[in-house]
């Protein structure tokens, strides 16, 4: 997205949101859906319906910014073919088929990932499952293991999704190394890279 022009879109309801994206969900790049907080009901949409919406038409929601007192907005986008599924989203496009609600163009979406395996990908790191390869970094520094297992379930499955989440061979390689090597310090991974990024 550097150095494209995202466009604002304003949103009075659900049903305003439902109808731009049955318009242009296959013909729009990314938006910013300026949305009403709560404090205006008339015109709030609650995040289950806004999530289930973008869903329903093969789009994505992320990098929620605050706007003004009353309103935020939050990046939607086509979803990327190849991006992982989260079970969260997946528990929303089976309730959306149980409603039979589900757009051809969330199918079509749906459909692609279970072809090239991003529906499964994170599924593993969302049931806590150690990979083979970290599992013999954790083993070749035994301080590491136990640090690890002691770690809070959120974090370790933050650390096995980024793991997971590593497009080259030899990104997943220094990711692991970095995570058995700071685990042996009794540090987390991505702690460590937030506090080495410092404040923003």
């Amino acid at each position: 997205m550097a150095g494209e022009t995202i466009p604002n879109v304003e949103f009075a309801n659900a049903d305003a949101l439902d109808q731009w994206l049955a318009a242009n969900h296959d013909t729009s790049g990314s938006i910013w859906a300026i949305l009403w907080k709560k404090a205006t009901p008339e015109k709030y949409i609650d995040r289950d319906t806004l999530v289930k919406t973008a869903l329903r038409y093969g789009w994505v929601d992320s990098l929620p910014r605050t706007l003004d007192e009353r309103r935020s907005k939050l990046l939607l986008s086509p979803r990327k073919k190849g991006s992982a599924w989260s079970a969260v989203n997946k528990r929303y496009i089976a309730q959306l088929k149980q409603e039979q609600n589900l757009h051809p163009a969330g199918q079509a979406a749906v459909d692609a990932a279970i072809e090239d395996g991003s529906w499964s990908a994170l599924d593993g790191a969302e049931e806590g499952d150690i990979p083979a390869d970290l599992d013999a970094a954790l083993d070749a520094r035994p301080p590491a293991r136990t640090n690890f297992e002691a770690f809070p379930k959120s974090a370790k499955r933050g650390i096995l999704e980024w793991i997971a989440l590593a497009k080259k061979p030899q990104t997943r390689a220094k990711r692991i190394a970095e995570t058995a090597e700071l685990a042996e310090r009794n540090e987390r991974a991505l702690d460590w890279r937030a506090k080495k990024k410092g404040p923003r």
